[in-house]
């Protein structure tokens, strides 16, 4: 078999885009509660779905992913081989940004938590006009 061009490889990149719950952190967050609280047990887009919820239960819900997100970020722990990805781009100067819906606070405790430094852009849904993955 052979792979025609073009043919991407990640060697061949000049920056990264990561997500951050599950591939650098993980913080084994479980929505469940939340779907069944808000939408009925429905496997809802949360965050998209969110503007057809009352204000009250908009706020409520927003409030309560916040908190799950904090748990999960207190608790969390490195990906493994996040680490040593992460260092590898730094040593060879490839930049890389964090790309979350997870809250901000999420985001920087657990990255204090597994020890990884953040990069100069993180986006999460409370920096960004836009929800990933637009």
């Amino acid at each position: 078999m052979s792979i025609e061009k073009p043919f991407w490889h990640p060697s061949a990149a000049s920056a990264f885009l990561f997500d951050w719950d599950g591939v650098i952190a993980d913080t084994q967050l479980d929505f469940t509660p939340i779907r069944e609280r808000y939408y009925g047990g429905r496997r809802a887009m949360l965050l998209e779905e969110a503007s057809a919820l009352a204000p009250d239960d908009r706020e409520a819900l927003m409030d309560d992913l916040r908190s799950l997100e904090l748990e999960g970020a207190k608790n969390a722990v490195p990906v493994p081989g996040a680490q040593e990805l992460l260092n590898r781009l730094e040593a060879q100067n490839i930049p890389f940004a964090i790309i979350s819906r997870n809250c901000t606070e999420s985001i920087v405790t657990a990255a204090e938590k597994i020890g990884v430094k953040l990069p100069e852009f993180v986006w999460s849904r409370d920096n960004s006009e836009w929800i990933k993955p637009d």
